[in-house]
């Protein structure tokens, strides 16, 4: 019976083995690297293939979906009709009382003046009520204040665009930034309101800064004022999203939310994933060929060195444990560089696309993508380096010693 001893001491044994097995391995493809440089040509092109479709298609999805797949699915946005029928707007917004964890409030918008405008003023006039949740330009553009305090307006008071409100303070200096605003009436004309100007602002779309062309206001400020009102909507966040869209759809009022988009959005991706299946599944076909191809154009090459070595002694599995090496350590440096040569590839392509088309490209590549293409990465390393190894020890020795 072998002692703990000499079992630990075969272990180490073997394990030196295995490591000059790899150490050897590694010697050979630097030694053959004229070969190697070849196969590697169709693996490094076979790869990026594979892994550029996949964040091809993962990119659309995000430029093309991201916003709703990652937005807030509890958001609405309602508006209130144009002909003026403030009934069914006023009974809707009474039926939000009636479903749990739902709250709302309601904004106006006017617009500036056009005989008093000035290059650079707001266009808009946001009316916001006292008490506001959170600003939102829509059902994804939260408005945040540059100093990062609640969006409370007291009367009087006003919020500006960041750009806008730094240049103020550039005229105004250590002075209240006190300004003459001219907001449209009914009657077409103007009505000046005198507004302290206390803070900027930012509008954020799923991390993305958005320039702002509105001025924030409180209803207090302007409720003497008969202003033209451009529109009257209600934004709303609600736990039950299906129960509000519901009350929305009975009143006949118009509006959008980030519930329905999404679903929208889940559905239009799943469609595209089943296309994504089929395509994967071409590819690894058509790279599983080239890959066979380019590994028996490398075996023809390495017959003379299979004969010397089988002729002084070393065994079929000495043969096939350094060919299988050989063939793991060639594939995976192909595969990390498919992934550097990838990423430099969707760089560029990004800053065509920013710079040529004016369209912002979300590089993207999700944990599903990465998935195949380690799966098909690490399948097609063992399974090619075996063939590799196993056909390699099927060499007939003499018949390719007298051939050279």
């Amino acid at each position: 019976m072998k002692s703990k001893h000499n079992i630990k001491s075969i272990e180490e044994g073997n394990k030196m083995k295995t490591n000059r097995t790899f150490l050897h391995a590694w010697d050979m493809v630097i030694k053959n690297k004229r070969a190697y440089t070849m196969l590697s040509v169709t693996i490094l092109l076979s790869f990026t293939f594979l892994l550029s479709y996949l964040m091809y298609i993962d990119s659309n999805y995000m430029t093309e979906y991201g916003r709703d797949i990652y937005t807030d699915g509890k958001i609405i946005q309602a508006m209130c009709p144009h002909d003026g029928d403030n009934v069914s707007f006023d009974l809707f917004l009474e039926s939000l009382k009636d479903i749990e964890n739902t709250h709302y409030y309601i904004w106006e918008t006017s617009v500036v003046n056009q005989n008093y405008y000035v290059e650079g003023m707001p266009r808009f006039i946001t009316i916001l009520p006292e008490n506001v949740w959170g600003v939102h330009n829509d059902i994804y553009t939260r408005v945040f204040r540059t100093t990062d305090k609640e969006f409370v307006l007291e009367k009087n008071q006003a919020i500006v665009s960041t750009e806008m409100y730094k240049a103020l303070k550039k005229e105004f200096g250590k002075e209240k930034i006190i300004i003459d605003f001219p907001v449209q009436t009914v009657d077409e004309g103007a009505h000046f309101l005198k507004l302290e100007v206390v803070d900027g602002c930012y509008a954020s779309d799923i991390g993305q800064s958005n320039a702002l062309d509105s001025i924030y206001i409180s209803y207090d400020t302007i409720r003497d004022v008969d202003y033209a009102s451009d529109n009257r909507e209600a934004l709303i966040r609600s736990d039950n999203p299906q129960a509000v869209i519901e009350n929305m759809r009975n009143l006949s009022i118009a509006g959008t939310s980030t519930y329905e988009n999404k679903l929208s959005s889940f559905v239009q991706i799943l469609n595209k994933i089943q296309l994504k299946h089929i395509i994967s599944i071409v590819l690894f076909i058509v790279l599983g060929i080239n890959l066979y191809s380019s590994f028996k154009n490398a075996l023809n090459d390495r017959k003379f060195e299979i004969g010397v070595k089988r002729a002084v002694g070393a065994s079929k599995k000495n043969i096939i444990k350094q060919f299988l090496y050989e063939g793991i350590i060639v594939v995976v440096l192909n595969l990390l560089l498919a992934a550097v040569l990838t990423s430099i590839i969707f760089i560029i392509y990004k800053i065509v696309m920013l710079t040529v088309f004016d369209k912002t490209l979300v590089v993207f590549i999700s944990r599903y993508s990465i998935m195949i293409f380690l799966i098909v990465g690490v399948s097609m390393t063992v399974i090619f380096s075996l063939l590799f190894a196993i056909q390699s020890s099927k060499v007939e020795i003499i018949r390719h010693l007298k051939s050279e």
